[in-house]
């Protein structure tokens, strides 16, 4: 009915922010859970058309790809492959946020064995 967001005490309510956090957290996990389920429920999937969890990790896949994480380096580094070779120049561009949040979680799960 109304095509305005709603703002209480000076907040702002995007509907295309993506945050790092929530990459992070949820949307990051997900994929990597989501992915390894599909290849163990590999034959159910074969014999039924189980779609939810192809769409699920598609949409998290795609906010994760969406999101400006480091951009500057992303584009110098695949600018900077694209001299030798420009198909690895284009899958650094396309995977470099995931490669960042696993990054970011390796680091996480370092510390945490660290500290334990």
């Amino acid at each position: 009915m109304f095509d305005q967001e709603l703002e209480c005490c000076g907040a702002e309510f995007e509907k295309s922010h993506i945050s790092l956090l929530g990459l992070l957290t949820l949307s990051f996990p997900l994929v990597i859970l989501l992915t390894v389920l599909k290849i163990i429920l590999f034959p159910i999937i074969l014999m039924k058309k189980i779609s939810i969890i192809d769409s699920l990790i598609n949409v998290n896949h795609k906010l994760i790809r969406q999101k400006n994480i480091l951009s500057r380096y992303k584009c110098n580094l695949a600018s900077a492959v694209f001299k030798v070779s420009p198909r690895l120049s284009g899958l650094i561009f396309k995977y470099f946020n995931f490669s960042i949040l696993v990054f970011i979680w390796t680091l996480i799960i370092l510390v945490i064995f660290k500290v334990v």
